[in-house]
């Protein structure tokens, strides 16, 4: 297994970060290697929460990125330039589970351990929307990508509804047997996927409101759901240490749908809800560790490709750029980085 160790620039003379504050300060840039992203330097460090990044997303522009996390602030930054803090959005009163921009990206949809989704307008800089029906911390939420704007929450309650913001409460409500760590939703929102710490995912058609699929495999608790651009594939990362990809596309005949295991990634004791991504094509895959390690992996073959060292905690979450080689990743140590 060909596998290649990318080390981030140590401090020094020539270190190649551009650290930017989230106040205003001095920018210090210094002579890095020839490469092929936009980036004003080899690596970026975004600083400013004050407290573990749990959620982070960049925009399908690829001009701006959203973090979240401890400290119950949303903030936005620019991804190229100096990479400000252009925007913090207050109203969480506990901690922000995960963020999720609306196709469009023009909002943001936020679940929080105050037991309740936020969907915020990001022009105005405001919360538009504050939906309360769970009775128990939040832990996922997932966005539709086509038609009316729709999304779908998961959490402690072992309850998962789905939500209209345009209704106070939820359009639907599905019950599971376990509390609910991680959702995805189809394009359309027609089928609904759930994780729990029993290992398991239920696929759930929301127009009956009843699981008609279970994908075994996992030996312990996922933390993470992921669909591709087609909705055709699915990718889990589980406290086992692996992330698997599975066949999820409708007329699919296989009793086995795994169709790869990829390992290398690392759970800590934490039971942190680590997250994993798909690039824009499908075609490689990345999830964090509690090694303060980035991983990301070629889709077909599960090879390691690269281990991007850097955070001082585990990587909760990480996010590929959609049309440069770029990826950003946050973690527990309040950092974030592209």
């Amino acid at each position: 297994m060909s596998l290649t160790l990318a080390k981030r620039p140590a401090d020094g003379p020539s270190d190649a970060i551009i650290k930017r504050q989230k106040t205003e300060g001095g920018v210090v840039a210094r002579v890095a290697p020839k490469r092929t992203s936009s980036l004003l330097a080899p690596t970026m460090l975004l600083e400013g929460h004050q407290a573990s990044i749990l959620s982070m997303q960049i925009d399908s522009t690829g001009q701006r990125l959203a973090s979240a996390g401890q400290d119950k602030l949303i903030m936005l930054w620019s991804v190229f330039g100096e990479c400000e803090n252009f925007l913090s959005l207050k109203g969480h009163k506990k901690a922000v589970t995960q963020l999720q921009w609306s196709p469009d990206d023009e909002n943001l949809w936020t679940s929080s351990a105050d037991t309740t989704v936020g969907y915020w307008d990001v022009e105005a800089g405001a919360r538009i929307r504050k939906l309360a029906s769970h009775h128990a911390i939040v832990n996922s939420v997932c966005p539709t990508r086509r038609g009316a704007p729709m999304a779908v929450s998961g959490g402690d309650d072992s309850c998962i509804r789905m939500w209209d913001p345009r209704q106070r409460n939820a359009a639907k409500i599905f019950e599971a047997d376990f509390p609910i760590t991680a959702v995805s939703v189809t394009a359309q929102g027609e089928t609904v996927f759930s994780s729990g710490p029993d290992g398991d995912i239920k696929v759930w058609d929301a127009r009956t409101r009843e699981s008609f699929l279970t994908l075994t495999g996992h030996s312990d608790l996922v933390t993470s759901l992921a669909l591709d651009h087609t909705c055709g594939k699915l990718l889990s990362y589980a406290a086992d240490n692996t992330l698997r990809l599975w066949d999820v596309s409708p007329f699919c005949q296989a009793e086995n749908r795994c169709l790869q295991v990829f390992q290398g990634a690392a759970h800590g004791f934490e039971r942190t809800l680590l997250r994993c991504a798909f690039n824009a094509d499908g075609t490689q895959v990345a999830a964090g560790g509690a090694d303060r390690m980035v991983n990301v992996w070629d889709a077909d073959s599960a090879e390691l490709l690269y281990k991007l060292p850097g955070h001082q905690g585990s990587v909760t979450e990480v996010s590929f750029h959609p049309s440069e080689p770029i990826i950003a990743s946050a973690g527990t140590d309040a950092n974030v980085y592209l």
